[in-house]
């Protein structure tokens, strides 16, 4: 079949991700920019370094777009329409950028940030009251690592375990270690409650 194409050129950057626009707009006019920007961030100790909240954007946009691990992303470093629609002036970061900045949170980190980020969620939400369905698990581990400690564990008796407490409806996952709280010795949900639920 013969077919004519219209066939231009241009010297301008282009991007097969222009739908992002939609993205960046709900982004910016949610909020959810400022409440990053005043997150607890671990910022670089040097000018070369990225900025935090775009290290965090670049992988939002990541996920948006498919990405299911960090190598992925450095599809887009090539992208600099994306860079410039989201203003990372230093354009997305590296898969060695990323790994560097997520071990930088630990348990405490974590709080401080996802309290934040669960505080703003909250407070979006329509809604007068909330169902919640609790439940806890067991995780074995092997090792030595932060919080562990032997307890409530029917498929390894006596091996080291964490202990972590599900909000399951939510799709919400509240980090209980048993260094801070043990849930095999938890008696009423009263105990837990006032610790992480109602910081949100």
């Amino acid at each position: 079949m013969d077919a004519d194409f219209d066939i231009r050129y241009t010297d301008r950057p282009i991007t097969p991700f222009v739908g992002l626009t939609t993205v960046k707009n709900f982004y910016q006019n949610s909020g959810l920019q400022d409440v990053i920007s005043s997150l607890p961030l671990s910022h670089p100790g040097s000018n070369r370094g990225y900025d935090p909240v775009d290290i965090i954007e670049g992988f939002l946009v990541s996920v948006i777009l498919g990405a299911r691990r960090l190598a992925h992303a450095g599809l887009l470093r090539h992208d600099k329409v994306v860079s410039e629609m989201f203003g990372w002036t230093k354009g997305m970061a590296s898969e060695s950028t990323f790994n560097r900045f997520f071990k930088k949170f630990d348990v405490e980190l974590n709080d401080e940030v996802f309290i934040e980020l669960n505080r703003w969620w909250f407070t979006k939400l329509k809604v007068k009251h909330h169902t919640v369905d609790i439940d806890s698990t067991v995780i074995s581990r092997y090792g030595s690592q932060d919080g562990v400690e032997v307890g409530y564990n029917p498929r390894k008796p006596g091996r080291g375990s964490h202990h972590p407490l599900i909000i399951q409806n939510l799709s919400l996952i509240v980090p209980v270690i048993t260094k801070m709280l043990n849930l095999h010795q938890i008696r009423t949900i009263n105990e837990i409650i006032p610790l992480h639920l109602l910081s949100c």
